[in-house]
């Protein structure tokens, strides 16, 4: 689960176990750079291929308002480009 805040009485799910957690995140490292960041046509359909990654690693994994559900919206809105560091 995943906490927002110290403190806060809301609680969004992640994965199913610790080990589903791992291959996701294994997952999509593996699987970044998603886009160039002046490649918008591209964005929506690396989330979808990422959402379905993220749903044969863990079923559970694309729960509303979930981490990993929250993660594709960013990456669909092209929040993750391949940034080059100067």
């Amino acid at each position: 689960m995943q906490i927002p805040k110290i403190g806060s009485a809301t609680a969004w799910h992640v994965n199913r176990h610790l080990g589903a957690f791992h291959r996701c995140v294994a997952g999509t490292i593996a699987r970044f750079p998603f886009y160039e960041e002046d490649e918008e046509d591209r964005f929506q359909g690396v989330a979808d291929e990422l959402r379905r990654l993220l749903a044969a690693l863990d079923a559970t994994a694309l729960a509303d308002k979930g981490l990993w559900e929250t993660l594709c919206d960013d990456v669909a809105m092209g929040d993750y480009a391949n940034w080059e560091e100067e």
